[in-house]
This record gives structure tokens, C-alpha cells and sequence, in this order.
């Protein structure tokens, strides 16, 4: 079985889930279109507010740049405790 590689929305595929939401298009439609499945597209707007009616392209990139910062931060930092703490 093929190995599944997780691939991040771009900005250019989540102004597609607008457009294609505010045309009515539903989850499966978009992610037909968008080569995804229905979940992803189902995720990406729940991490966002989860109304279809409202999702924002801008607003879910703002969103999703601003976790992937606070989750490499984290990670920095407990990289850094356990040099610390080795160094002690």
C-alpha cells in the first residue's frame, strides 16, 4: 500500500474552497476538484470556524501560519531545555 504524504493548502487551493463555497459547492465537489478528500476540505474549514458560509481564504493561511509558529517555538524550546539539561 502507498505511503500517504501530508501536503499543506496552499494559499491558491483555500481561495478555491472559497470560491467554489460560495458558489454552494459542497465538501466532496471541492475536494474532487482540489484532488483532496472531503474530510481535509471538511478540516480546513472547521479549523477556521467552521461555517462554510463564512470561511476566508486569508484568514484560514493567517490562521494556519500562525500555529505552525507558536508549534515551532514549542519544539525549539524543549530542544533547548534537554540541551540544558544535559549540559548540567
Amino acid at each position: 500500500m502507498a505511503e500517504k504524504i501530508y501536503r499543506a493548502m496552499t494559499l491558491s487551493e483555500r481561495k478555491k474552497i472559497q470560491k467554489l463555497l460560495e458558489e454552494g459547492k459542497s465538501f466532496c465537489y471541492i475536494g474532487g476538484v482540489l484532488g483532496r478528500s472531503h474530510t481535509s476540505i471538511s478540516n480546513e474549514v472547521k479549523r477556521v470556524g467552521g461555517d462554510p458560509r463564512f470561511y476566508e481564504a486569508e484568514k484560514a493561511q493567517e490562521i494556519v501560519g500562525n500555529s505552525r509558529k507558536a508549534a515551532s517555538k514549542t519544539a525549539f524550546k524543549a530542544k533547548m531545555e534537554k540541551k540544558n539539561a544535559k549540559n548540567k
